[in-house]
């Protein structure tokens, strides 16, 4: 049971390392990779709405900035998802490791059509965060900014409210054996 969890977690995440980006962008001399092909559709590329009736959208892109705490996390496998009584007994163990945890920086800047690029620093970096923000909410993936350091990749997801971006990361190591969930503030001036 527990070599086929292990195999079942090996393939997802090769199967998730397989995808190349479709086009990178180019930022400050960093090319940054755009979401897979296997990503969720966006509905739309509107600009994001203002969250005040009085503010017009912005016309040009728009910086926000914070920090994150990261923390040790867990993998969940619910056990009403398709053969889910299967990973009842299983029980998984990450490495004991100080890797990943602490404060770091988090910078993104966001197009008008609500598409956003930034970096993450600090003991998840150095990394690219990439996504859109719109409908008030922020979808994004974490990916390293040096691909074969192995450090920790995922996801970002926040939600908008007036100036504030709060949200989570949910990231692992390229082998997957040190998870951290980190929460983050954003602001923009």
């Amino acid at each position: 049971m527990r070599y086929r969890f292990v195999f079942s977690l090996t393939a997802l995440l090769a199967a998730g390392c397989n995808q190349s980006p479709a086009r990178p962008q180019e930022a400050g001399g960093v090319e940054l990779p755009t979401p897979s092909r296997s990503a969720a559709p966006v509905a739309s590329t509107a600009p994001v709405p203002s969250t005040s009736a009085s503010s017009p959208a912005p016309s040009g892109p728009t910086a926000w900035t914070g920090t994150y705490k990261s923390n040790t996390a867990t993998l969940y496998v619910p056990t009403d998802a398709p053969n889910g009584g299967d990973w009842k007994g299983v029980k998984w163990r990450g490495d004991d490791s100080r890797l990943g945890l602490g404060e770091g920086a988090m910078a993104i800047t966001v197009e008008p059509g609500g598409r956003f690029n930034g970096t993450l620093d600090g003991p998840l970096g150095p990394a690219l965060v990439f996504g859109v923000l719109q409908d008030n909410e922020l979808v994004g993936t974490v990916a390293r900014k040096t691909t074969s350091d192995q450090g920790f990749t995922g996801t970002a997801t926040g939600k908008v409210s007036a100036n504030t971006v709060e949200g989570t990361l949910q990231v692992a190591v390229a082998n997957a054996s040190v998870l951290r969930t980190a929460t983050f503030v954003l602001r923009r001036p």
